[in-house]
């Protein structure tokens, strides 16, 4: 189980969250944003990368199928992106959590 976890606010968003993986708390890997390239954005945006290690291999299936079949891709295509790339989840409209915050306070 990872110590971060963020909830999207966004309604569309936290929608196809919890439909997808069956939460609207997200386990991602670190409590800070990171900037990367993303789709449909002129410029690089604070994103927080979904913590795939703590998903159950349902889970992870049904994210892959979802993302294949949103963005019009082969699932196996998607599956060596995931494992790859990570998962970017946007940090606008997230709340982060952190668990055991005295492992990561010097």
């Amino acid at each position: 189980m990872s110590d971060f976890s963020v909830v999207v606010h966004d309604k569309s968003r936290r929608l196809e969250w919890i439909q997808t993986l069956g939460s609207d708390s997200l386990p991602v890997r670190s409590f800070a944003p990171e900037w990367a390239e993303i789709d449909g954005f002129d410029e690089a945006q604070p994103v927080y990368f979904l913590d795939l290690d703590s998903l159950t291999g349902e889970q992870c299936e049904r994210l892959a199928r979802h993302l294949a079949a949103k963005f019009g891709l082969p699932l196996v295509q998607v599956r060596v992106r995931l494992k790859d790339q990570g998962v970017p989840i946007l940090a606008h409209d997230c709340t982060v959590t952190v668990r055991n915050p005295h492992k990561w306070l010097v």
